[in-house]
């Protein structure tokens, strides 16, 4: 988020919202950890302890050398099981039903990690973009994202080969194999389930924001 302090404010009103709920008398407290080595931060958070990654151990440290009570066993067995029974699967979610865009307006294609251009060619195991020359060996995993966004979890062997405008059945069987649940096996084409890895699209999304 552009601002993790209303990420961790919000994240702690709720944990504190369900704890209170369940009777369990605790609270959570919130955290900034930066985990780029790369980032500068210019000014420290007022509201919220921020510290880098390599200092998360050691803080965790202090945390347990200063706390005095210990939670007894079935506090912690009931705090486990209301927080299973709150797990919920996630709901399939289309960003193309819920804005009512037609299917064909949507441009098919393994889009190119550097330019962005639509599609980039499958040739000798690789990616190769007709406009910049970019090659890549996984451009698929962004573009299997893109198509979780945009028509929701659920794809077919037969939909990601439309999508990543490739011929090869067996190709897109081996890719969605390591990158998907199977739901249904007994069809013409499996039905599998798209792992949410949306991390895969920051740097797309980071550029077009910049725009």
């Amino acid at each position: 988020m552009r601002n993790p302090e209303a990420q961790l404010s919000r994240s702690t009103t709720i944990i504190n919202s369900f704890l209170r709920n369940i009777g369990v008398e605790m609270s959570a407290n919130g955290l900034i950890v930066f985990v780029s080595r790369a980032g500068i931060v210019m000014q420290a958070s007022e509201n919220w302890k921020t510290i880098p990654i390599d200092s998360l151990v050691e803080y965790i440290e202090f945390l347990e050398s200063r706390t005095k009570r210990v939670i007894a066993n079935e506090i912690c067995k009931r705090l486990a099981f209301e927080l299973l029974t709150e797990d919920r699967l996630e709901k399939p979610f289309s960003i193309v039903d819920y804005y009512n865009i037609s299917v064909d307006k949507v441009k098919k294609g393994v889009r190119c990690p550097k330019c962005d251009y639509i599609p980039m060619l499958r040739k000798h195991s690789r990616w190769c973009c007709g406009k910049c020359g970019k090659e890549s060996r996984d451009a698929h995993l962004n573009t299997l994202q893109e198509y979780r966004l945009l028509f929701g979890p659920e794809i077919t062997s037969r939909s990601a080969i439309e999508f990543m405008q490739h011929d090869s059945i067996y190709f897109a069987i081996r890719v969605l194999n390591n990158n998907a649940e199977i739901k249904k096996a007994k069809t013409r084409y499996r039905l599998f389930q798209i792992r949410d890895e949306k991390h895969l699209l920051s740097e797309f999304i980071r550029e077009e924001l910049k725009k």
